[in-house]
C-alpha cells in the first residue's frame, strides 16, 4: 500500500526488563506498544537499498527499506517501509518527493520485485476500470454466486480476445478523437471495441445457417405417415375373482 509522504510510524517496542532476582518486571504499569518514532520526511539510514536501471536508458531507480516498523493506531500489523526513488540518466530526481510504501508480506521478496508489483497496478486498475465501464463487470444480478462466477470470467476472456484482435481491426475513431494519433502504434482495448462490430461481419461461425423465416410448408403432397401402434389398456385394479355358479 502506499503512504503519504507525512505519515509516522513506530518502530517495535522495548524489551521487558525483569528484575534477576524475582522475575517480575521492573517498570509497573501496562506493556510498551509503541518504540522510536520513524518519520518519513526525516528517515534514518535505510536497513537495506538495491539500485536498478530502468530499460531503455531511461535513468535508475533506487529502492530503499526500513524493517519491523508499524501503524499507532494498528501496532499488530508489522512490516516494511520502502522508499521509492527515479532518477533520470544524468542522476537527477525525477519527480519532487519519492515514493513510499508499506509491505507486510513476507520479506523473502526482492526489494526490485516489490517495486515492479507496485508499478503494475497502473495497469490493472485500469483494466478493472474498463471491464466495468465497457465491459459489464457489474451487470450480473443474479443471487447465484456460480452465475456471478461464470460471468466475471466471460468478461475476463473477453478483455483477452480484444488485445489479440489489435492488428486486426481497422481503427474507427470518432469525431472529436484527435486526428494525431501514430498509425503505427498499437490499438487500445477501447478503440478495438469500437471496431469490432465492423470487423465481425466477416468472421465464420462453425454455426449452421439458419432456416428461413415465415410460414412452415408442411408435409410433402402424398406423404401419409404411419399410424402408431396401440398398446394394450393396462389396468391398475386387482382383477376380480370369479364367482361360482349356484348349482
Amino acid at each position: 500500500m502506499g503512504l503519504p509522504c507525512n505519515r509516522v510510524l513506530y518502530g517495535a517496542p522495548p524489551l521487558t526488563i525483569l528484575n534477576p532476582k524475582t522475575g517480575k518486571r521492573l517498570k509497573k504499569g501496562r506493556p510498551l506498544k509503541h518504540g522510536a518514532k520513524f518519520c518519513l520526511k526525516a528517515p534514518p539510514a535505510p536497513e537495506r537499498h538495491v539500485e536498478f536501471s530502468l530499460p531503455l536508458g531511461k535513468g535508475k531507480v533506487c529502492v530503499s527499506a526500513w524493517n519491523q516498523l508499524h501503524f499507532k493506531d494498528l501496532a499488530q500489523l508489522v512490516g516494511t517501509v520502502i522508499r521509492v526513488e527515479f532518477f533520470t540518466p544524468d542522476d537527477q530526481p525525477k519527480y519532487l518527493r519519492p515514493l513510499w510504501l508499506f509491505w507486510s508480506g513476507p520479506r523473502s521478496v526482492s526489494l526490485e520485485a516489490l517495486c515492479q508489483m507496485y508499478l503494475a497496478r497502473f495497469g490493472i486498475e485500469h483494466f478493472f476500470r474498463f471491464a466495468k465501464q465497457r465491459l459489464g463487470l457489474l451487470c450480473a444480478k443474479s443471487p447465484t454466486l456460480a452465475v456471478c462466477e461464470n460471468w466475471v470470467w466471460v468478461v475476463a476472456l473477453a478483455y483477452p480476445q480484444l488485445l489479440l484482435a489489435r492488428t486486426l481491426v481497422k481503427a474507427a475513431p470518432r469525431p472529436w478523437d484527435s486526428a494525431k494519433r501514430d498509425p503505427q502504434a498499437p490499438l487500445t482495448a477501447g478503440q478495438v471495441q469500437r471496431a469490432w462490430p465492423i470487423f465481425s461481419l466477416g468472421l465464420g461461425t462453425p454455426a449452421a445457417a439458419p432456416h428461413p423465416s415465415g410460414k412452415a410448408p408442411g408435409r410433402a403432397a402424398g406423404f401419409h405417415p404411419e399410424p402408431r401402434p396401440k398398446q394394450p389398456v393396462v389396468s391398475k385394479k386387482p382383477p376380480t375373482p370369479a364367482v361360482a355358479a349356484s348349482a
